[in-house]
């Protein structure tokens, strides 16, 4: 991923603006080098966070799965599942097919620590 030094910032960036949000499960997509998506969002309700990569007629890489999983602080053990999905282009009118790599988890609460 060319700008894999800027994801960390990127991956803070969009889980501050998901804590913030009012939404009860707001969502953030950012389109990244090489035709990647990040999509990132909470369930407000359940705690339950999504982290979703998803690639036009490609499987994201493992690569760009596990610096995604660094920089998103995605916890150790955390099941990567996959899909696909046929869509069809508005104007053009051709299928293609979105294939996803999504992780799901519930980050535990950090206690407060004694001063």
């Amino acid at each position: 991923m060319a700008r894999h030094r800027r994801l960390p910032s990127i991956a803070a960036s969009m889980r501050d603006e998901l804590t913030a949000a009012k939404e009860a499960s707001p969502a953030i997509a950012r389109r990244m080098p090489r035709d990647l998506t990040i999509i990132m969002q909470l369930d407000k309700a359940t705690g339950q966070w999504r982290l979703a990569l998803s690639k036009k007629d490609m499987i994201p890489s493992w690569n760009e799965i596990g610096l995604c999983k660094d920089a998103f602080n995605v916890p150790a053990g955390t099941e990567t599942t996959y899909r696909r999905v046929v869509r069809t282009h508005p104007t053009t009118k051709r299928k293609y097919t979105n294939y996803i790599a999504e992780m799901r988890w519930i980050e535990a609460e950090q206690e407060a620590q004694p001063a």
